[in-house]
Parts: C-alpha cells; structure tokens; sequence
C-alpha cells in the first residue's frame, strides 16, 4: 500500500529479526486499511444526505405531479357531470344531481 517505511541503517544498527519486521510489515499495512476505511467511510456520510434531500426532492415532485393528475381528472369528472345535468330533460332529475346522489329503485 504505497512506499515501505524506511528502515534503519544496517552498518549502525542491528537488523531486525524475520518475525519482527513481519510484525512492523503488518502494523503499517493495518494503519493504511484504517486510514482508507475511515476516508471511505468520511466519503460515504459526506455523500449520503445529499442523496437523502435529492430523494426528497423527487418524492415531493412526484406528489405534485400525482395531485395535478388527480386534480385535472376531478375536473374532467366534474364537466362531464354537469354536462349530463343540463342535457337531461327531466327537471326534477337534473335537480337531483342527474341521479347520481339518489338512486331510485322501481
């Protein structure tokens, strides 16, 4: 994971033996995960309200959009009604609502 440490000079120090330069091997690799796991993790908190407004944001859209739908589909509804209402002959029927509140049975 990127340049290996430097060692001490072997003419003035000893050099150290297999299972300790092992041991030191291994402390490095493991701060070098830690580091890159905790960058990760920095990336990933950084990033996830972002995507948590920007889900907001569509799901609020979508609302919209499905209350506009229902909206202009009443209003259709409502026109055709009341279109029926003043096309029906019968007074009595079109004050009613065009039968629509009251059914009759008979």
């Amino acid at each position: 994971m990127g340049r290996r440490p430097r060692r001490a000079d072997s003419e003035r120090y000893p050099a150290l033996a297999g299972i300790v330069e092992q041991f030191l091997d291994a402390g490095v690799r493991a701060r070098a995960r830690a580091t890159l796991l905790r960058r990760g993790l920095a990336v990933t908190l950084a990033i996830l309200p972002v995507t948590a407004v920007s889900a907001a944001a569509l799901a609020k859209r979508a609302r919209n959009d499905v209350a506009l739908q229902r909206d202009a589909a009443v209003s259709r509804h409502l026109v055709v009604h009341s279109a029926s209402i003043n096309d029906d002959p019968r007074p009595c029927r079109a004050a009613r609502g065009g039968g629509l509140a009251h059914q009759s049975h008979g």
